[in-house]
């Protein structure tokens, strides 16, 4: 099933794990059955499944903070919270889980996502990501100033991020600071390093262009 998947053939994964499966449960088999079922394009039956095991496995937090970061990655913010506050309840210090938390909860339109995402940054200040969210949270919120102070420090320790460069642009714009925001970007766009958010820096780009004509 290893050997398939990395040949990006899921469905026949599938097929080997469902057979592993039944000859011995396990969480990392149980991840791996949800994964090749979410590369073969059934995502609800994966859910269900994993959500199965976890019924009969509550204590299993692997597994359930792959689902978690799963269903987050895939904009499915409701069942993301609903596994990360179970595992925060167990685990009320951990870095990842409170990041995440604050990120999706954002995401999913709840204002508990600056308290969580506050918790984090009190528990690690030095953690670019967790600053990171800390300040898209409070840029989202109105609070530009600080996001701007935080997405410079996370910049000061990593300069090569593109995404937190890119974060940091977009709360120089909301701050009104359209020049400094405009010579950011096309500096970042003339770097020619590629970053998920290219298309939507080029959008902004032409509009900023725009107002200064």
């Amino acid at each position: 099933g290893d050997t398939l998947l990395m040949q990006k053939q899921p469905a026949l994964a599938l097929k080997k794990y469902e057979t592993a499966w039944r000859l011995q449960n396990s969480g990392p088999l149980a991840i791996k059955l949800y994964n090749a079922k979410l590369l073969s394009g059934k995502p609800v039956e994966a859910d269900a499944g994993l959500l199965d095991w976890l019924k009969q496995h509550p204590d299993d937090a692997a597994s359930r903070a792959y689902l978690a970061q799963s269903a987050m990655e895939r904009g499915n913010y409701k069942l993301a919270n609903t596994h990360y506050a179970k595992l925060l309840e167990k685990s009320p210090n951990n870095i990842l889980l409170l990041n995440n938390y604050a990120w999706s909860l954002q995401h999913a339109g709840d204002a508990r996502a600056l308290d969580y995402a506050e918790r984090a940054y009190k528990l690690a200040p030095d953690n670019t990501a967790v600053m990171d969210t800390l300040a898209e949270i409070l840029m989202g919120r109105g609070q530009t100033k600080r996001a701007i102070q935080l997405f410079q420090q996370a910049l000061s320790k990593v300069p090569d991020n593109t995404e937190i460069e890119y974060h940091y642009i977009q709360a120089l714009e909301k701050s009104g600071d359209t020049v400094h925001a405009r010579s950011e970007l096309e500096r970042l766009l003339a770097s020619g390093v590629a970053f998920s958010h290219e298309s939507e820096a080029r959008t902004l780009l032409k509009q900023l262009q725009g107002r200064a004509n």
